[in-house]
């Protein structure tokens, strides 16, 4: 997004100005790399009679107005249980393209949604010889605002997927249905498209969010945590030896306040967050503790 602002007025040092054509180039490659290693694993699924549901990643990315602008690192397909063993078996036969591939066996963060309601908004897209089936845009919207604050919103990416299918389709959007989640989610949503209109300064014209509330420490916590980068949520598979480096350990995964809030489902008022953060990071450690010996690092989901 840097490159396509910088022009020939831009006071930009020559090295740097050289990293960022060079990122955007690559990200660009790499966009084309994944949009058709997405293409042929859909047409062999296909033909086995496989259909998966394609979330986050290219789905939001497509939305964009220039390919690279949406980097990511991975397709997550949704397919049911019962279609796991085949699925692997015809992804394994790409193993060689190194693409990452996630699945997801429910869609993740629709709880308390109508999933009929949901597979009726399927939408389903052309990309290349493939059909692509995505949400529709109330449901994404959702699902990406979800997973945005259940990771603490560390990618200012994340804000950017909400504001942009906020201003593409605010005003048209169905705002009943897309409210229609658990209850205890929907101030979820609500902080989360509040606070991407504060931050980015989305254009919510046509759309209830101006007039939503939002707590007042969020703001200030999103702005910490994007001075901290990934750190805090690096994967730890062991303990570290000796006090200091257990207190060290401790200090770098305690939960930001959004992250503590959404995993625990918590109120999204102006009341301290502090004890959700102590009940999340405690928690998290009882059963890091319970599964260390499997290697399976609690700390990076």
């Amino acid at each position: 997004m840097l490159w396509r602002r910088v022009d020939a007025t831009t006071a930009v040092a020559p090295a740097l100005l050289d990293q960022l054509r060079d990122l955007y180039r690559h990200q660009v490659l790499e966009a084309a790399r994944f949009e058709r290693g997405l293409e042929v694993r859909l047409v062999a699924l296909a033909a086995v009679g496989i259909r998966p549901l394609v979330v986050k990643g290219w789905s939001i990315a497509r939305r964009y107005p220039g390919k690279g602008l949406r980097h990511y690192s991975d397709l997550d397909l949704v397919i049911a249980p019962a279609e796991r063993a085949r699925t692997e078996e015809v992804l394994a036969r790409f193993a060689a393209d190194r693409l990452a591939v996630d699945l997801h066996f429910e869609v993740p963060h629709v709880e308390g949604r109508d999933l009929q309601a949901l597979l009726g908004r399927v939408v389903e897209v052309p990309l290349g010889a493939a059909v692509v089936r995505v949400l529709g845009d109330e449901d994404h919207l959702w699902l990406l605002a979800l997973h945005a604050l259940g990771h603490g919103a560390w990618r200012s990416i994340w804000l950017c997927d909400l504001a942009l299918l906020v201003e593409e389709r605010g005003a048209t959007l169905d705002w009943d249905y897309l409210q229609a989640g658990a209850s205890r989610d929907v101030p979820a949503l609500r902080a989360a498209l509040a606070l991407t209109h504060r931050v980015l300064g989305a254009n919510v014209v046509g759309t209830p969010i101006g007039e939503w509330h939002l707590p007042k420490w969020l703001e200030p916590a999103l702005v910490e945590q994007w001075g901290r980068g990934y750190e805090a949520y690096a994967p730890a598979t062991k303990l570290a030896s000796g006090w200091r480096g257990l207190v060290d350990q401790a200090r770098a995964r305690w939960p930001n306040p959004i992250r503590a809030t959404a995993s625990l489902h918590g109120p999204w008022n102006d009341l301290p967050r502090l004890p959700l953060q102590a009940i999340d990071f405690f928690s998290r450690l009882r059963r890091f503790l319970g599964e260390r010996d499997a290697h399976k690092g609690i700390w990076a989901r």
